[in-house]
């Protein structure tokens, strides 16, 4: 709609604060301080992620519940089998439920990789970021969704 949006890390205005020796904490003097801050430092504009790499946010946002999930009905399953008065409907239910979930994990990651071939610097990226020491493909994923793609860095320092 035209609106210029500027995102800018808290941590930045509480210590342009301390500098300016700004002491007392309401939201007038807040209010000043965070204008003050605006006009005076150079803050680069916000630039919303793509529908499409939103949708890989979304998507491993979704798995992350459902492994949730999947957890939360494991140990419920766990439990029940060591009642004696289960019956085995109630387990074959759940055991039915567990592998439900299971599927749709495995198809949200199909989804996830199938999303990723569609881009090819997102895979490059992807690969790269599996590169790490400690990141495998789950990881590697949350951070591409999470951070757009690492496109919001501007150094490798970042």
């Amino acid at each position: 709609q035209g609106i210029r949006v500027n995102v800018v890390n808290p941590a930045q205005i509480k210590a342009f604060a301390h500098v300016t020796l700004r002491r007392a904490k309401t939201d007038r003097t807040d209010a000043n301080l965070i204008a003050r801050f605006a006009a005076t430092m150079p803050l680069p504009l916000w630039e919303p992620p793509s529908l499409e790499m939103e949708a890989l946010q979304i998507i491993m946002r979704h798995r992350e519940a459902l492994v949730h999930m999947l957890t939360e009905e494991k140990n419920r399953f766990h439990a029940l089998e060591r009642r004696p008065g289960t019956p085995k409907e109630v387990i074959k239910t759940v055991k039915k439920h567990i592998a439900f979930m299971q599927q749709q994990v495995k198809d949200l990651d199909d989804t996830f990789k199938k999303k990723l071939q569609e881009h090819p610097q997102w895979q490059q990226c992807y690969e790269l970021l599996q590169s790490l020491p400690g990141f495998g493909q789950i990881i590697a994923a949350v951070v591409m969704g999470e951070t757009g793609g690492l496109a919001s860095f501007m150094e490798a320092r970042q």
